[in-house]
């Protein structure tokens, strides 16, 4: 507790809105008060150089962080708050506040994003994509569609990322296709996705992309989703890339070993399991 609390000093504004998420999580009241301060503008005057917007733009996008922190924690008890910032001068705070509110239940929020998709800016259609995955309901279908038939690839990634928050089979099978897709960008957030969900669909997917030797990075990904899940997994490429340079392979191997190389729990064949304190299954001999 007091070193959350000196956390709450921290230059860096992630480590004050995890400190004060930690201490409201511990029944610290003020630890709500300050990830509410932690929303708010600090007014002043206009940036007039480079430098100072460049912090300006760094501290509007904490304080975004912030509102979604407040809402996930804080959930109804964050309301006033999360009201008040759907009122903030900067888009990307009111983009947060309305993602906090439509995560809470509230469907009048959600409108603007499912427009926005539709936007001739492709930039625009990107953000609402990412932003329906982040509320992560009522937006599959029109996720699904701009995964599979927007013009942009960067659309269509951002739409395959997004529908990692869902769990219906017909985006499931929306994301198995797009491994297909023609840019490598959109391949790698649909296995990304993928492997973030544990339905069966998925499985099988992800083995589907291996029997086709795809490129490194999409391997550790589909090897990733199907370790975790407890699937067994083919450990030489992951072996392999501990040794090269590229910290992003190395961090999808080190998740590949990890998983792979875990105790997995058996399963007593007798029901009830008549497992001992110690964890021993009582219902079969002790070895010789």
């Amino acid at each position: 507790m007091p070193f959350l609390k000196k956390a709450l000093a921290d230059a860096n504004p992630d480590v004050r809105i995890a400190a004060a998420a930690g201490l409201y999580k511990l029944g610290e009241v003020d630890g709500l008060t300050n990830l509410i301060d932690e929303t708010k503008t600090l007014g002043g005057a206009p940036p007039t150089t480079p430098a100072q917007e460049l912090r300006r733009m760094a501290r509007d996008a904490a304080r975004a962080r912030a509102v979604l922190k407040l809402g996930e924690v804080a959930g109804e008890g964050a309301m006033a708050a999360l009201k008040s910032a759907q009122k903030d001068p900067q888009g990307e705070v009111r983009d947060a506040a309305a993602i906090a509110l439509a995560r809470l239940g509230d469907d009048t929020v959600t409108g603007p994003f499912m427009d926005a998709v539709e936007d001739a800016d492709e930039a625009v259609r990107a953000s609402a994509a990412h932003s329906l995955g982040l509320i992560g309901r009522d937006g599959s279908v029109v996720l699904s569609k701009l995964a599979t038939a927007d013009a942009s690839a960067s659309v269509r990634a951002e739409a395959c990322g997004a529908l990692g928050s869902f769990s219906d089979p017909s985006s499931a099978q929306v994301l198995a296709t797009a491994l297909k897709d023609k840019s490598g960008r959109v391949r790698l957030a649909a296995a990304r996705s993928l492997a973030r969900r544990t339905d069966p669909l998925t499985t099988a997917a992800l083995k589907a992309a291996l029997e086709k030797a795809p490129p490194p990075e999409l391997s550790l990904i589909a090897q990733a989703g199907l370790a975790e899940r407890g699937e067994d997994v083919d450990l030489s490429l992951a072996d392999l890339t501990l040794g090269q340079g590229d910290p992003e392979l190395k961090s999808l191997a080190i998740r590949v070993l990890g998983a792979a190389r875990a105790p997995r729990r058996r399963t007593c064949s007798r029901r009830p399991c008549a497992a001992t304190p110690r964890g021993a299954c009582a219902s079969r001999p002790p070895p010789p």
